[in-house]
């Protein structure tokens, strides 16, 4: 049996996300943010504008990390399943389902080549992403560019390459329904790049 192939890092390295953001923290002050915030993410009986609040913060600090585990420190063991549980529990709120499918795909960026998931729960991920995606046919909402920023860090790191290798046709055809729903001509500016990644990229792959 051929090996399981694995997202591919992107060209250039990761980049810091600019000082504003509030999380510009070096080496071990980093980490121990990253930490805090998991340790927040755990605790019961958070309202959804708390829990909201807390995986933005999470999102810029994930956003900022390079592409290595090793940079997550001891976050590396917790926040995989804490962002799993917030994404998919169902009675999620919708804005919390985005904020964590936001987080999640920074989260695997990080760890890629691995993903910190085994098959059935990558299945039950890519549909929340798709989820997040399906917003992108607004492009008057506010979660429209957070949204699609989601989807180039998607196509980036390649992260269609394990979801080939799901082999799931639903789940396949989902995907291209959903993008291609969302490139919309008042979008294609925004979308057309990440897009024709994204499916090209699962073209050329089967091909």
């Amino acid at each position: 049996m051929a090996p399981k192939k694995q997202p591919q890092p992107p060209a250039a390295k990761a980049q810091r996300a600019p000082a504003n953001d509030g999380y510009e923290f070096s080496g071990n002050d980093e980490r121990s943010e990253l930490m805090q915030l998991a340790n927040k993410l755990k605790s019961p009986n958070k309202g959804k504008d708390a829990l909201v609040k807390l995986l933005k913060q999470l999102r810029t600090a994930l956003e900022a990390l390079p592409q290595d585990v090793e940079a997550l420190g001891a976050a590396k063991e917790i926040l995989p399943q804490q962002l799993y549980q917030h994404a998919t529990h169902e009675r999620a709120d919708k804005d919390v389902r985005l904020y964590s499918a936001a987080c999640l795909v920074h989260l695997m960026r990080v760890f890629a080549p691995d993903i910190p998931y085994d098959d059935e729960e990558l299945k039950v991920l890519f549909g929340v992403l798709l989820d997040c995606w399906s917003r992108l046919a607004d492009t008057d909402a506010a979660t429209f560019d957070l949204c699609c920023t989601t989807l180039q860090v998607f196509a980036d790191v390649k992260f269609y390459v394990p979801l080939l290798d799901l082999g799931d046709p639903q789940l396949l055809t989902r995907t291209f329904a959903t993008l291609l729903q969302a490139a919309r001509p008042e979008s294609l500016e925004a979308l057309q790049r990440p897009v024709l990644e994204v499916l090209g990229g699962m073209l050329e792959e089967e091909g």
